[in-house]
């Protein structure tokens, strides 16, 4: 291809088998705590391959072909200058279906020219600035249960588990912001799509393989079952919605007012219209990345403050001051001024970034740097091989110091550098949502808590659709005088 190289695929599985085989080794080697070079765990192929045939190298999951590109001025061409050329790939539309439907993450094209516009107005800062109450009032529910386990354990020192913890606030958080008045059915939606989630990982394994979807195996039965009751849950709530006699103030409010069918004659003319089918499918999309990009940040964010004491310390006492100036009044306007609880934030996304890797394929015959890329052509961003590059960041690169991002994104790198929430047109739209709750949420937290590792603990990160903790993240919580 072009005269890139890589290793040899095999027919139909192409390099899977590999793939496979080395991130099985490497999960079964132990992480010491505090180490953060995670390519070797995660990633272990790219660091062989670019070894073997350079930063710039082609391999093939299963019978896709992508190429692995670091190059920023290449990255910047995917992403931004040529960002119209490129969309998802048929493999990831194929696998992302079972969760987000055709939802704008999978969207391509004018699809995705469509959804973008009419989701970006449902997640305008002036939005988000009136969905902190909901958050707070959601995180104080943790800390009630919290505080209720210290009292069980004398006042002593107990341990939680947080990744646990923090997925039911999030999941509470995203089922009030998204469904408000219909919040139990929130809930019902969000452990529709736990189940879905858990059975997608399982079945992705042999995605690659052509067919693998239709096969009339027990887990996509047990998939297309939960698909029907979770499509059946939203289609109920929405129509219940558009026939009542307001549609809210919430999130799917905000997108009822674009959809086609109107029966109770409540919603303005607009160019943008959603059909009911959309709709399910960009609440399944804000469901399942909304609590999941928000609920990883906020349990790696607490593991670094761990064991790092001295960054705890200090987001504390700027938590403290800027509510006490405040007058405790928690708005956007409090959480703006944040600005080490930020640092530390920006620096939890460069080190355990969400997503670990990107792909993007060409929607049409296009070039990118010095290749000419034909239509259908898949290449593969490295994400956190990027965030973890010392020839970018320098030598602490595996380090974790949020003081590098004391001046703000745009000083402490370049564009393409840091991509944690993508970039370009298709950026993530929720950014600012998940930014926003996750300040929240650590600076209530570390008010009253010491947080430290708990003994049990283990060191184990795994990627699965997001990058989680493999085994949970178990704490030891202290009261704060």
């Amino acid at each position: 291809m072009q005269g890139l190289e890589g290793p040899r695929p095999k027919f139909l599985v192409g390099n899977m088998d590999e793939i496979t085989r080395m991130k099985e080794t490497a999960f079964h080697q132990p992480m010491e705590i505090g180490d953060h070079n995670l390519l070797q765990r995660i990633c272990p192929y790219y660091l062989e391959w670019s070894k073997l045939y350079g930063r710039t190298f082609v391999f093939w999951w299963g019978t896709e072909p992508r190429i692995t590109v670091t190059r920023p001025d290449m990255i910047k061409e995917i992403l931004y200058s040529k960002a119209a050329h490129f969309g998802k790939s048929a493999l990831q539309r194929k696998g992302g279906a079972v969760l987000l439907g055709n939802g704008l993450i999978m969207a391509n094209g004018s699809d995705w020219a469509h959804r973008r516009a009419i989701v970006c107005r449902a997640f305008k800062m002036d939005k988000i600035k009136e969905m902190v109450p909901s958050m707070l009032e959601s995180t104080k529910n943790l800390i009630r249960r919290w505080d209720a386990h210290l009292e069980l354990n004398g006042g002593a020192p107990c341990e939680v588990d947080a990744y646990r913890d923090l997925a039911v606030v999030t999941a509470d958080i995203i089922a009030t912001t998204a469904f408000g008045s219909s919040y139990s059915d929130g809930i019902k939606l969000f452990h529709t799509l736990t189940s879905i989630q858990k059975l997608f990982v399982q079945s992705n394994k042999y995605l690659w393989l052509p067919g693998s979807r239709l096969l009339p195996t027990r887990t996509n039965r047990k998939i297309r079952k939960l698909q029907r009751e979770m499509q059946a849950l939203l289609q109920d709530l929405i129509k219940a919605r558009l026939s009542s006699p307001s549609l809210g103030t919430d999130l799917l409010a905000l997108m009822l007012s674009a959809v086609e069918e109107d029966p109770g004659n409540k919603v303005q003319s607009s160019k943008f219209k959603f059909t009911i089918q959309q709709l399910i499918e960009e609440c399944q999309t804000f469901f399942f990345v909304g609590h999941e990009t928000t609920l990883m940040l906020v349990t790696w964010a607490m593991m670094l403050l761990c064991l790092h004491p001295e960054w705890q310390d200090l987001a504390r006492k700027e938590a403290r001051q800027v509510l006490q100036e405040s007058n405790r009044v928690v708005n956007a306007d409090t959480l703006a001024k944040l600005k080490t609880v930020g640092m530390i934030i920006n620096e939890t996304l460069r080190l355990y970034p969400p997503a670990p890797n990107l792909v993007r394929a060409a929607l049409q015959d296009t070039c990118v740097g010095d290749l000419y890329v034909p239509k259908g052509t898949t290449f593969w961003i490295p994400i956190l091989a990027l965030h973890q590059d010392k020839h970018l960041w320098g030598e602490d690169a595996h380090e974790f110091r949020p003081q590098r991002f004391s001046q703000g994104v745009s000083r402490a790198c370049k564009t393409y550098d840091f991509l944690p929430f993508s970039s370009g047109p298709r950026i993530c739209v929720g950014q600012s949502f998940a930014i926003m709750e996750a300040k929240l949420i650590l600076a209530m937290i570390l008010q009253h808590y010491h947080l430290g590792l708990s003994p049990r603990y283990k060191h184990s990160p795994v990627s699965s659709v997001t990058l989680k903790p493999g085994l949970g993240m178990q704490l030891m919580i202290k009261r704060c005088d």
